[in-house]
């Protein structure tokens, strides 16, 4: 049986699982961009995306390791059309920059 793993230790390496921008179990601001979502509320969804990763880094034990961010995916629901993709994602690269200053 498959099961879910917010991570995985390979090697050296720690790679986190996907991520919903999630309050308790609650997913918090559902709905596509420029219909049910704007682009400033998904600015915060991602910024609390990155705050549940990681939260599962640091159940991972490998928090005090922590050396740099590898790589950063997110995806945007938007609609179709919808080409402001970076500017939400945008919002978790700038808050992984800030931590590490």
């Amino acid at each position: 049986d498959l099961i879910y793993l917010p991570y995985v230790n390979v090697g050296n390496l720690v790679c986190l699982s996907g991520t919903l921008p999630t309050e308790e179990t609650n997913v918090v601001y559902a709905g596509r961009v420029e219909t049910e979502q704007s682009v400033k509320s998904r600015y915060e969804a991602a910024k609390l995306f990155l705050l549940n990763a990681l939260s599962h880094l640091g159940a991972s034990d490998q928090f005090d390791r922590l050396e740099r961010f590898v790589r950063l995916a997110g995806y945007v629901n938007g609609v179709g059309g919808f080409s402001d993709s970076p500017k939400v994602i945008n919002s978790a690269s700038d808050s992984l920059a800030n931590y590490r200053d």
